[in-house]
């Protein structure tokens, strides 16, 4: 279970860490770290270290929350840091499957189903309620560095814009900008499915994105948003 945060620290980031712990707890003990740059960590006081890791964070320091590189950026009003420290995520491959989850989500069932159908090599996410077609705030998927080396890519080599999007990919299916759009809602689906723009072949990372099913496993929804599964094995 990933979490991130950027900025100073605050004991009410992680709001919903009890139900965080018990989803943990039911999910064979899964591990929850939470991703920080070390100058952000440095703002967290010994104290309130002590207390994340009796309640079971495990704080995991990254040293970027933009890839190195990237074409594009803005100076202020932009989403990019908080977004883009989840790419880390990808490349956690100490893990058979991980799944990302913002600090404001209410865990109230069993994750169990969703780490094991990440783990046979879905990518599973949602979309959102005001156009997005992928939603970054939760999704979970099979680790690899070749996934994090694809994102990173992408990031040092696609433009952006708002008319036509990452590496002129344009909007598709949301038909437009959505909100995110600059940010890991749009870089995160293009990686997957759309890296074709830049001559990044899905084939080179060894992904085949195809829209599929894990046995067993139901689409979920979550505040009436639907889990779809992406079959992304290497």
């Amino acid at each position: 279970m990933i979490f991130s945060y950027v900025g100073k620290f605050a004991p009410t980031v992680l709001h919903y860490l009890d139900s965080a712990r018990a989803a943990a707890l039911a999910a064979n003990q899964a591990d929850m770290i939470l991703l920080m740059t070390e100058s952000d960590a440095s703002t967290i006081s010994q104290s309130l270290k002590h207390s994340l890791t009796k309640q079971g964070v495990q704080l995991r320091i990254v040293d970027w929350t933009l890839p190195p590189g990237m074409r594009f950026t803005k100076d202020e009003n932009w989403c990019g840091q908080k977004d883009f420290i989840r790419l880390h995520a990808l490349g956690l491959d100490e893990y058979d499957a991980v799944a990302y989850f913002d600090n404001d989500i209410e865990f109230q069932g069993d994750i169990t189903p969703l780490l094991k159908c990440a783990a046979t090599g879905h990518f599973l996410s949602t979309n959102g309620g005001i156009g997005e077609a992928l939603n970054v705030g939760v999704f979970a998927l099979q680790p690899h560095k070749a996934l994090l080396k694809a994102a990173v890519d992408f990031a040092r080599e696609a433009d952006y814009s708002q008319m036509t999007g990452w590496a002129q990919e344009g909007w598709r299916p949301s038909g437009g900008y959505y909100v995110g759009g600059e940010c890991g809602q749009g870089t995160l689906d293009d990686v997957g499915c759309r890296a074709q723009g830049l001559g990044l072949q899905v084939s080179d990372v060894g992904l085949r994105p195809k829209m599929s099913r894990c046995e067993g496993f139901k689409a979920s929804r979550v505040q009436g948003f639907e889990f779809c599964a992406l079959d992304f094995r290497l």
